[in-house]
C-alpha cells in the first residue's frame, strides 16, 4: 500500500513538472514569437526609445530620420547660438559665407547626419546575439540617447569669439624690458581679466551633443602674469652685456663644423635687437633674456623667402601615349624658424657670440623619378570636368595654382588620398589670392576662394574612375559653378577635406588642365576591367529662401545699400553610382549612395549708417570697427 502511494506522489510530481515545463515553453515560444514579429515590424526602423541629443528617433526609417535630423540641424544653423557677456550678445552661425562670386564658404561646425541614423540604426542590430537583444529591451522600456557625430573647427570658433570680445577683455601684462634713453629698465607687471573662451567652447559641445542652441554666458578669469618685476630686475646686467654686443649677424652657412662657409649674412641693428630681446619664463618658471619670438618673426619670415629651397617631386606627363618626367625629383630645405630662435638664444645670449646660424630642416621629396619605369599609367581610368565660367579674376587665378600644383602628381597603390595635403599651404607664399568673405557686416580677404572648383573636380573624377570616396562633402548652399547639385565637393582647412582610396593596385598618375572656362582632371594608371555606371542626380526638397536680410554697417556712407549675397533655394539631392568588375575578377559590386543638403540662403544687404546710430528692431546692426 505505502509502495503505491510513493508512486503516486512521484508521478504527481513530475506531472506538475511536466506542467510547469509546458507553460514555460508555451511563455517561451510566445515571448520568441513576439520578439521575431517586433524585429520584422521594425526590420527597416530605428527601434522605439532610440534618441539622439533629446530628438526621438524611434520608429522611424533611416530616411525619414535624415529628414528629421535635417530639419532640426537646419532650423538651429538659421538661429544660431548666442553667446553673451555683460550687455554684449553676438550671435554665432556654422556656417561663413564667402562673397557671392567668389563661391567661398566654410563651416564652424556640422553635423555628420549619415553616420548619426547608421549609429542609431545600428542600436539592437550591431553585436547580434544577447547584447542586442539587451539593447532592444533598454529602448523599449527606458531609453538609449547617444551623442550626435559632429565636426568642430575649435580654431575658428575661438577665433570668432575673440574677434567679437576681445575689446572686453584686459589681458595681464608681463614685468617688461623697457629703454629710458639708452638705459634698459624693468616695467612692473599687471593683473589683467580675460573671458574664459574654452569654457564657452565646452557650453558650444554642450549644445551640439543635445542639438540645441542655449545662450552660452562667457565668464571671466583672472590672468596673472608669468614674470614679474622683482625677478625681471636681476636679469638687466645680462640686458646691458648683450646690448653692447650689437649689432648682431645671422648667417646661412655650408658645410661641416670647421669648414663651413658663409653663403649669406643679415644684419641685427642695435635697435632692432632692443627689440627683439624680452624677458621670459622657463619650463619650470625660472625667468631669463630671451628673443621674442613675434618681434623676430617678420624678419626671419623674410629672410626664409630668400632661403628656403622646397623639395620638388618628381613629376610626370602623357606625351604620345609614353609616360615622361617633366620635373626630376630634388629633396630641398626650408628655415626652421623655431629651431634658429633657439640659436640666436644660444649663440648671441648664452655664448655671448656675435654671429648666429640659420638652422635649415631637410624637405624631403615624395616621389622620386625612381618610379618613372614601373609606373603602369598606360590607359585613361577617368575624367573629372567642371565650368567656372563667370569667376572673378581672382578666382579663376586661384583655379589656375590650384590645378597647376596638382599637375603630374603620383598617388601609389593603396594610398588614401587627402586634396588639403596635396594642395599644401594655400596662401600668398604659394601664389594664391585673397577673396572676400562677410565677416559681421564687412568684406574682407581671406584665402581659399576657387579652391573649390578643384575639390569638385577631383569628386567628379574619382567618381568617374570608380575609387572608393572616404571624406566628401557638399556645400553648404547650392553654388551656380557646381551645378547640377548634388555633385560637388567642398574643402577648407583643416576640414572638410575630399580624400578617396587608390584601390587599383597600381600608380595613378594625374594630369590637370584649363581650357577655356573648363576645368579638367585626368587619371592614367592600368585598367582592371572595372566599369562605373552612375544615375543623374535627383533634386527634391526645393525651399525657397526667406527675405532679404539687411545688416547695418558703418563700412559703407550712411544710406548706401550694396548687395553682397544672393539668394539661393535650398535642396536636397542623392544619386547612385555602381562599380562592377569582370566575373573573373571575384570581386562584387560596389553601390553607393551620395547625398547632399544644400540650405536656403537668404539675400543679404548691407547698408550704411551714422556713426554711433542705434539699429531699428528691423535690421541687424553690424560693428564697423
Amino acid at each position: 500500500m505505502s509502495h503505491k502511494l510513493k508512486v503516486g506522489k512521484v508521478s504527481g510530481i513530475i506531472y506538475n513538472w511536466l506542467i510547469v515545463m509546458a507553460i514555460f515553453l508555451m511563455v517561451a515560444v510566445v515571448l520568441g514569437g513576439l520578439v521575431e514579429i517586433y524585429g520584422f515590424y521594425y526590420r527597416n526602423k530605428i527601434y522605439p526609445g532610440v534618441s539622439v541629443g533629446r530628438l526621438d528617433l524611434g520608429g522611424k526609417t533611416a530616411e525619414q530620420s535624415i529628414a528629421l535630423l535635417l530639419a532640426k540641424t537646419d532650423r538651429l544653423g538659421k538661429q544660431g547660438i548666442d553667446f553673451k557677456y555683460e550687455q554684449k550678445t553676438e550671435t554665432i552661425k556654422p556656417i561663413v559665407h564667402g562673397a557671392d562670386s567668389s563661391g567661398l564658404a566654410y563651416e564652424l561646425w556640422s553635423y555628420e547626419i549619415e553616420k548619426i541614423v547608421s549609429k542609431a540604426f545600428a542600436i539592437g542590430r550591431e553585436d547580434g546575439g544577447w547584447q542586442a537583444e539587451k539593447e532592444k529591451i533598454k529602448a523599449l522600456f527606458g531609453r538609449i540617447n547617444f551623442r550626435p557625430e559632429y565636426k568642430l573647427n575649435e580654431k575658428s570658433v575661438l577665433d570668432t569669439l575673440r574677434g567679437k570680445f576681445d575689446n572686453l577683455e584686459k589681458p595681464g601684462k608681463d614685468a617688461n624690458l623697457v629703454f629710458v634713453g639708452d638705459q634698459p629698465e624693468i616695467a612692473a607687471e599687471k593683473m589683467g581679466t580675460v573671458l574664459n573662451y574654452q569654457k564657452a567652447l565646452l557650453g558650444l559641445k554642450n549644445n551640439l551633443d543635445h542639438l540645441d542652441n542655449q545662450t552660452i554666458f562667457l565668464a571671466t578669469e583672472e590672468d596673472k602674469p608669468a614674470v614679474d618685476k622683482i625677478r625681471a630686475e636681476g636679469l638687466l646686467d645680462e640686458v646691458r652685456s648683450v646690448l653692447s654686443l650689437a649689432p648682431i649677424y645671422l648667417a646661412q652657412k655650408q658645410g661641416t663644423d670647421g669648414e663651413e662657409t658663409v653663403l649669406k649674412r643679415w644684419t641685427i641693428g642695435e635697435r632692432k635687437w632692443r627689440q627683439w630681446l624680452k624677458i621670459k619664463e622657463g619650463e619650470v618658471g625660472e625667468v631669463y633674456l630671451g628673443v621674442d619670438s613675434d618681434e623676430a618673426l617678420n624678419t626671419l619670415a623674410e629672410i626664409a623667402k630668400e632661403v628656403n629651397q622646397p623639395a620638388k617631386d618628381a613629376r610626370f606627363q602623357i606625351q604620345d601615349g609614353r609616360v615622361v618626367e617633366f620635373q626630376v625629383s630634388q629633396d630641398g630645405s626650408i628655415l626652421d624658424i623655431d629651431e634658429t630662435i633657439k640659436s640666436i638664444e644660444q649663440t648671441v645670449l648664452t655664448e655671448k657670440r656675435q654671429t648666429a646660424a640659420l638652422i635649415m630642416a631637410l624637405d624631403k621629396s615624395k616621389i622620386n623619378n625612381e618610379n618613372v619605369n614601373s609606373l603602369g599609367t598606360k590607359e585613361l581610368l577617368g575624367r573629372g570636368e567642371s565650368d567656372f565660367g563667370g569667376s572673378p579674376v581672382n578666382r579663376r587665378h586661384n583655379i589656375g595654382v590650384g590645378a597647376n600644383s596638382l599637375n603630374g602628381l603620383l598617388i601609389k597603390p593603396d594610398e588614401e588620398f587627402s586634396l588639403l595635403t596635396a594642395l599644401g599651404e594655400i596662401d600668398a607664399s604659394t601664389g594664391y589670392k585673397p577673396e572676400l568673405v562677410i565677416r559681421e557686416g564687412k568684406t574682407v580677404p581671406e584665402y581659399g576662394g576657387g579652391l573649390c572648383q578643384i575639390g569638385t573636380t577631383f569628386f567628379r573624377l574619382a567618381i568617374n574612375a570608380g575609387l572608393p570616396i572616404t571624406e566628401r562633402r557638399n556645400h553648404s548652399y547650392r553654388v551656380v559653378y557646381y551645378e547640377p547639385a548634388g555633385t560637388d565637393a567642398t574643402i577648407y582647412n583643416p576640414w572638410p577635406d575630399f580624400k578617396f582610396i587608390n584601390d587599383t593596385g597600381n600608380y595613378l598618375l594625374l594630369q590637370t588642365k584649363v581650357d577655356g572656362n573648363k576645368l579638367f582632371f585626368d587619371f592614367w594608371g592600368t585598367s582592371d576591367k572595372r566599369e562605373v555606371a552612375t544615375t543623374t542626380p535627383v533634386i527634391y526638397n526645393i525651399v525657397k529662401p526667406g527675405d532679404t536680410r539687411i545688416v547695418e554697417t558703418e563700412d559703407l556712407k550712411p544710406g548706401v545699400k550694396k548687395c553682397v549675397e544672393k539668394a539661393h533655394n535650398g535642396a536636397d539631392a542623392y544619386f547612385k553610382r555602381v562599380v562592377s568588375w569582370p566575373a573573373a575578377a571575384g570581386k562584387e559590386p560596389r553601390e553607393d549612395v551620395f547625398r547632399s543638403h544644400y540650405v536656403p540662403w537668404q539675400e543679404v544687404c548691407l547698408i550704411g549708417k551714422e556713426p554711433g546710430g542705434t539699429a531699428t528692431s528691423t535690421v541687424e546692426s553690424v560693428d564697423g570697427n
